[in-house]
């Protein structure tokens, strides 16, 4: 299922199947660090069970503290509990950690969000870039580059940036409009996207 459209696609039984798999992963192996790392992003992205995913991601570093995603996936936790020094360390490390990955662009994207948790504008609007060079039709990513031009200013590359993201993803005005979604986007995330696209409330 491609990233940049999960939100628009995923169902019960989806989120059924990926907690079975994980279940199964760890009765397997209960130290795997891979499967500690999905388990949690299942339970932050599915289940919405914030504290299981703490632990896990915990546990996934505990047996091995180099795992890249781990970090890139517990920074992302902590930017949607608006941890931000925690997401950015997070994030960060994860991106020194794995400097040549396959899918760099993921986590360029995720560590712009972190970015963004931490107040740190011209960081987040450089990672997504970047990894919006490397792929330019992952949605998540056009919501940090239009928020990140928005707080710095950069208002028509916001404007934009907001059409790209609309073009993509149509039902991100309802989502913005209703200032959160399913992703858990903070208020100020909804609030600089509806500013940029000029999205307004209906009468």
């Amino acid at each position: 299922m491609p990233t940049s459209r999960i939100w628009a696609t995923v169902t019960q039984r989806d989120t059924y199947l990926a907690s079975e798999c994980t279940k199964r992963a760890l009765d397997m192996d209960p130290d795997n660090s891979l499967a500690l790392a999905i388990n949690g992003f299942v339970h932050v992205n599915l289940l919405r069970k914030f504290d299981v995913a703490q632990d896990s991601y915990e546990r996934a570093l505990a047996a091995n503290p180099s795992n890249a995603f781990a970090w890139l996936l517990k920074g992302t936790l902590h930017a949607f509990k608006s941890e931000g020094e925690q997401a950015v360390e997070h994030t960060e490390r994860a991106l020194s950690l794995s400097p040549l990955d396959p899918h760099r662009y993921f986590y360029d994207s995720l560590a712009a969000t972190a970015a963004i948790s931490g107040g740190r504008y011209r960081r987040a609007l450089e990672l997504a870039q970047r990894s919006l060079r490397a792929n330019r039709k992952h949605t998540p990513t056009w919501r940090s580059m239009t928020v990140a031009q928005w707080q710095l200013g950069r208002f028509d590359d916001a404007r934009q940036s907001a059409q790209e993201l609309l073009k993509l993803q149509p039902f991100v005005a309802r989502e913005v409009l209703a200032e959160h979604d399913g992703n858990y986007m903070p208020p100020e995330v909804a609030k600089a996207i509806k500013k940029a696209g000029q999205w307004k409330e209906k009468k």
